[in-house]
């Protein structure tokens, strides 16, 4: 803390350079408003969150009971159909009727009241109880549900990014992190001893919710590779759309030059991409311009270069004096993967000026020639800065 703290006074501090793109995957004409906008992607692609009429998705909204209710049931299949009515006195005419019925039937929904209250919203540990009771955890046998659920949903990190009160109404915003976080725990397929017995791959792998309902594959890994640049190949940019993460085939999904080096968690269903690739919370990642910012990260700062730490010269593997030669307009990406003070990788990028010779499309002069941007505009400029990279040019957004 005493490190962000002090870099935060005298760096040009660009954190999460590439998740600024995430808010135009979203087809919400309110997405603006949304914090988890990784989580509202996945679970809009996964029909299990949608906007009104107006495209608009509310996500300061409370969740309801009843909408809780049928995505719970949506978690356990597609189409959720009852063999017996819920005794519930107040859900005959709710629309989630079918939806409450069948989780009463399967068990996550108990009947210790005459009423459901569908319409009344839920709160973050009422969403979590029927979520993980859909997956298959029993609550049952527990001597004190509410603190019992509350340490197994910590066990689980399900809370993981929710600071608020677990007892109190949750959003349509905050509802997406949850559930996303229930998703990705282990499908249980009974008890033994008072342990859970989990669903297994082949390979006696614990299957989680996305694999096993949704056929959703979960990679965690570092992007070494994309249109715009590969840390392992120099010179040797992927096609378009193609993003490679370390140890695996490239796959179909795109990602920007600030995304290169950063660790992603990216779902892939049949080898297209589900949601949005997400950062590592838990990672350090910033980006400063000139020397005296990066003397400031490495020695006001208390950041060091880690042993093994990789230095990278306009994705070129290069080694530690680099970064005693930064000009001003040169940008430098520190990442940090354990947030231990131990810079893993340095990623240097030298920004050049190029003169415009027309704003719409954009066109720059280069000693290469001219260069067309058939796809860009920008407002009437002399010049912008810009990079090539194995032929591909970038341009500086900021």
């Amino acid at each position: 803390m005493k490190r962000l703290t002090a870099l935060m006074g005298c760096l040009l501090l660009l954190l999460s350079m590439a998740l600024g793109a995430r808010a135009q995957e979203l087809p919400y004409s309110d997405t603006h408003a949304i914090r988890n906008t990784d989580a509202v992607a996945m679970l809009t692609d996964l029909q299990l969150l949608e906007g009104d009429d107006n495209r608009e998705f509310h996500p300061s909204t409370y969740l309801t009971r009843a909408e809780a209710a049928k995505i719970a049931a949506l978690v356990v299949c597609a189409d959720p159909v009852p063999t017996i009515a819920a005794p519930f006195g107040d859900i005959d005419g709710s629309w989630a009727k079918d939806y409450i019925s069948f989780g009463y039937e399967q068990g996550y929904l108990d009947g210790g009241s005459d009423c459901f209250q569908p319409d009344e919203p839920v709160t973050a540990r009422e969403l979590v109880k029927m979520l993980l009771g859909a997956i298959g955890y029993d609550f049952s046998a527990m001597e004190d549900p509410e603190q019992s659920l509350d340490a197994l949903a910590e066990e689980l990190r399900v809370y993981n990014g929710y600071e608020l009160d677990y007892n109190q109404p949750i959003s349509r915003d905050y509802a997406a992190r949850l559930i996303i976080n229930v998703l990705g725990c282990s499908v249980v397929t009974g008890y033994e001893n008072g342990e859970p017995v989990y669903l297994e791959d082949d390979l006696l792998n614990p299957v989680s919710a996305l694999e096993h309902r949704f056929g959703v594959i979960r990679y965690q890994q570092v992007i070494t590779a994309n249109e715009y640049a590969d840390l392992e190949s120099p010179n040797a940019p992927l096609e378009e759309g193609m993003t490679k993460l370390y140890g695996h085939y490239p796959m179909r999904f795109g990602s920007n030059l600030a995304a290169l080096g950063r660790t992603v968690t990216v779902y892939l269903r049949d080898g297209q991409l589900v949601g949005v690739p997400m950062y590592d919370p838990e990672e350090f990642c910033v980006t400063v311009s000139g020397q005296e910012a990066v003397d400031t990260l490495l020695v006001n700062g208390g950041y060091t270069l880690a042993q093994e730490g990789k230095v990278y010269d306009n994705a070129v593997l290069t080694d530690a004096g680099a970064l005693l030669s930064i000009a001003q307009t040169d940008t430098v990406t520190f990442i940090d993967y354990e947030s231990d003070g131990a810079i893993d990788l340095a990623l240097i990028y030298r920004w050049q000026a190029y003169e415009v010779l027309q704003s719409s499309p954009l066109v720059i002069s280069t000693p290469e020639g001219n260069q067309v941007f058939p796809n860009q505009s920008i407002a009437p400029a002399e010049e912008l800065y810009a990079l090539c990279i194995g032929g591909r040019w970038t341009l500086k957004t900021q």
